[in-house]
């Protein structure tokens, strides 16, 4: 397929910076983004995450086995000072996304040894929730029988 008049082809590494608000801190991707907020460019016709190349540049190529992790905790940021691999496992933990880190249910019940239950899959629940659930489904039975 010809290539349209007035494109310009510029190398990847100059693209990568023409995106990027340079702060004092955070070097933030100005482009486009995933629905999770990482910066996102396109590489012979594939979308790349910008840290992840950022990464590659300036470090080398990532390992299959690792991630790319934000420890300023900016998804935006490509800063490779910023940017360093962790195993999946350690990613996860270090989300405050990640339950492990939870010091309360859904509900809002605190998780204390006395509040919290731990199913064989090793899954915390919180004791008051499934209580008042079972209390539940006993009365929507009782109601059901009459």
């Amino acid at each position: 397929m010809p290539m349209p008049t007035g494109y310009e082809v510029r190398p990847l590494e100059e693209r990568l910076w023409s995106m990027v608000h340079f702060t004092e801190t955070c070097w933030l991707w100005k482009g486009g983004k995933t629905a999770q907020g990482y910066g996102e460019i396109m590489v012979s016709g594939r979308p790349v995450l910008a840290h992840r190349l950022a990464y590659c540049v300036f470090n080398g190529p990532i390992p299959p086995s690792l991630h790319v992790d934000h420890f300023c905790e900016r998804r935006a940021c490509i800063r490779p000072d910023h940017l360093r691999l962790l195993t999946f496992q350690e990613n996860v933990a270090r989300s405050p996304n990640y339950n492990g880190n939870k010091t309360v249910c859904p509900s809002g019940h605190v998780y204390s040894l006395e509040s919290t239950y731990f199913d064989k899959a090793g899954s915390r629940r919180c004791r008051i929730c499934i209580l008042t659930r079972n209390k539940e489904k006993r009365h929507k039975r009782t109601i059901l029988r009459l």
